[in-house]
């Protein structure tokens, strides 16, 4: 009995050992599977959204998208695989410029290239409308999902692209910036309506109130919404067709958005500091700025009241209450208030800094003086002629100006209230001998009466034109052409810096022509036909012998008649024209005319 009792405890135990090991194993198995299956490729991802919070206490600059929150996965060795290439991430509507150099455009991330691209776009240049289609499971893009209102341009082309780059910001022509870019080919990009600098509050309202209309330089431009849009849902290599058609598309042409003039936010932007996404009545654009001294700024110019309940924006209604002198440095408060039409009073309250950082500016003299005198050019001279103002400010010069002389040349410098100064030296430079002109040989011979001379002809006929003070050329020469008998007189005049002049003259003479009848016996049909009877006379050059051109006028008088012939007297006029004028030769002949 006790030997079983024994046996019986010895298969007890080995059964617990055996339980013991069993349920160690499997712990072990399914440690190793819950392991294997929370790794992707060696790379763990938060399963959990980031919390409002969490987002509003992020930092302007776009996240980077390498940036991945892990799990707290137990201790292994990676798989031998590699690492995918994380999805980009949109920033948060709150991304600005803030920390980011201003000198350079923002990129969006580069993205991986899918290999089927979910929509097609399709831009109709006439109707300045976008149509989004989406890809079915054909592969066709045949649904329109999506209309945008544009603004396309007269440069912009028609063809079919394929989009590449994209920016969160991005510097365009004529020195401003858009939002959320994707280019399309070249220099032709989706875009946000421009903005004057790379900050959300500087829309330019005139270009969104374009929005619908053929304005744009070429690229294409949307609402911040759309161009946000494009750049989120279609990849890099999305299929672009720009077209022309009276018709917008199969969804229409949205109506486009219509905002006040000195509203300077996109409505449609998502950004949470976006005024027309506030829930109470508010004033848009009022916040903290720097101006210039001297400066024309009227406090309302960038503000405006929105009034949540009626969708009204305007600053007919908004009281002012300020001290604001720009005029004079300092820090000023402006006080705002207005009613909505709820009858609530909307207050607000910002501060404009007037500073000074600009230098005075020195004017009347430039910085070299010529002169045929340098004994008149004084202390008291350049201190009368110069002029110094301040931001638009006329400056004391008793109080704000010193001249000191050094040599031949002075200096002047200039000093406002705010520790700014300005220097202009001035060289005085004593020149007493006039310019010299030289021209090409005289002619010899009379030249051609159809020889244009005007002022082009004489400065072809400059050989030099030099001073011993001053750099001149032809286009420094004063030409005078009159005419001189049968012939033109031209003068040639050079002024230096000094006011030393020198004028030089020439006489060109033109041919002299004759007129001759070339028939004793002159028989023509009708005698008064100048074509007809221009062929018995000749008005030749005396100096070349060649015919000239001229004009003729005939004058006839009847002296006899009979059965076959009328006999006139007449009187060839002959007129031949130069630069000089006209010249007039008659000759006389008797003329039959038959019946």
């Amino acid at each position: 009995m006790k030997n079983k009792l024994t046996s019986l405890v010895l298969i007890s135990i080995f059964c617990l050992l055996l339980i013991i090991v069993i349920a160690f194993a499997s712990n072990h198995l399914l440690n190793t599977e819950d392991s294997t299956s929370s790794v992707i490729n060696s790379t763990t991802y938060s399963t959990t959204a980031p919390t409002e919070a969490a987002i509003s206490n992020a930092t302007d600059a776009p996240i980077a998208t390498d940036s991945i929150i892990a799990t707290d996965a137990p201790t292994r060795t990676p798989l031998p695989t590699v690492s995918p290439t994380a999805k980009p991430t949109m920033d948060p509507d709150t991304w600005d410029y803030t920390g980011t150099s201003k000198d350079a455009n923002m990129h969006y991330p580069k993205e991986d290239i899918p290999k089927k691209y979910p929509y097609e776009i399709r831009v109709n240049k006439q109707a300045n409308c976008v149509t989004i289609y989406k890809r079915n499971k054909k592969g066709e893009y045949t649904k329109p999902v999506k209309a945008m209102v544009c603004s396309a341009g007269s440069q912009t082309p028609l063809g079919t692209f394929n989009t590449s780059n994209k920016y969160y910001w991005k510097a365009m022509i004529h020195k401003v910036w858009a939002q959320y870019a994707t280019r399309i080919t070249g220099k032709i990009l989706f875009h946000s309506v421009p903005y004057d600098y790379p900050d959300k509050d500087t829309l330019i309202t005139g270009y969104y109130n374009q929005l619908g209309q053929t304005a744009s330089a070429g690229c294409v431009r949307l609402s911040v919404a759309d161009a946000k849009w494009i750049i989120e849902n279609c990849p890099a290599g999305t299929k672009v067709t720009i077209y022309n058609d009276a018709n917008p598309g199969p969804l229409g042409k949205p109506t486009p958005i219509r905002i006040a003039s000195n509203c300077r936010w996109d409505p449609t932007d998502p950004d949470n500091r976006n005024p027309f996404k506030s829930k109470r009545s508010t004033f848009i654009g009022a916040k903290n700025r720097t101006i210039e001294r001297g400066t024309g700024y009227n406090p309302l110019q960038e503000v405006i009241a929105y009034d949540v309940h009626s969708g009204v924006m305007s600053n007919d209604k908004i009281k002012v209450k300020t001290k604001l002198n720009t005029s004079k440095c300092g820090e000023y408060k402006v006080s705002l208030t207005f009613k909505d039409s709820k009858k609530k009073t909307i207050k607000k309250s910002f501060v404009i800094t007037v500073k000074d950082t600009k230098a005075p500016v020195i004017t009347g003299l430039p910085s070299t003086i010529y002169t045929k005198d340098a004994k008149k050019i004084t202390t008291s001279y350049i201190q009368n002629k110069l002029k110094v103002a301040d931001n638009g400010y006329s400056l004391n010069k008793n109080s704000h100006l010193s001249i000191t002389k050094s040599g031949n040349g002075y200096t002047a410098i200039a000093k406002d209230a705010y520790g700014h100064s300005s220097t202009l030296k001035i060289n005085v430079i004593e020149d007493s001998k006039a310019p010299e002109i030289t021209v090409k040989a005289p002619f010899d011979n009379p030249l051609p009466i159809s020889t244009k001379i005007d002022k082009n002809w004489a400065k072809e006929r400059i050989k030099n034109v030099s001073d011993n003070k001053t750099k001149l050329n032809k286009n420094d020469v004063s030409i005078s052409v009159k005419p001189r008998g049968w012939g033109m007189k031209i003068t040639y005049s050079a002024t230096d810096s000094a006011g030393n002049r020198t004028t030089l003259s020439e006489t060109v003479s033109f041919e002299t022509a004759s007129l001759s009848i070339n028939s004793d016996n002159i028989i023509v049909n009708n005698v008064d036909s100048t074509k007809e009877m221009s062929k018995y006379i000749n008005v030749t050059s005396d100096f070349t012998g060649k015919e000239v051109p001229y004009s003729l006028s005939i004058k006839s008088k009847q002296t006899d008649a009979n059965d076959e012939f009328t006999t006139y007297n007449v009187t060839f006029n002959v007129t031949y024209k130069s630069s000089a004028g006209n010249k007039k030769l008659s000759a006389s002949a008797v003329v039959y005319e038959t019946y």
